[in-house]
């Protein structure tokens, strides 16, 4: 797997047919900590959620929507704060 969208796709996949499988053959399994039915249904909805993240980000790859390293801003006043220290080197220079 060459990228973390395709494992994203099959362990949600994986998640999801293990949850199935529980759902649906292990309703009538007796064990003391937890309903293996309910933990079935609890495994479905994560893997079908971490599937679908997976389809959204291997979309966002293949549109081209994802930045380039090490531009990742979380604030406003990064970017501003980038900029403005790329205005004083250039600024040194023709001193």
């Amino acid at each position: 797997m060459r990228y973390l969208s395709e494992r994203n796709l099959w362990e949600g996949a994986a998640t999801l047919v293990a949850g199935l499988a529980l759902w649906l053959f292990a309703g009538d399994v007796e064990v003391p900590v937890v309903d293996l039915a309910k933990a079935g249904v609890v495994m479905m909805c994560v893997g079908g959620a971490q599937t679908g993240w997976g389809v959204v980000r291997s979309a966002r790859r293949l549109n081209g929507q994802r930045s380039p390293p090490g531009t990742h801003s979380t604030s406003p006043v990064s970017l501003l704060a980038t900029r403005a220290r790329m205005k004083s080197r250039s600024e040194r220079r023709f001193r």
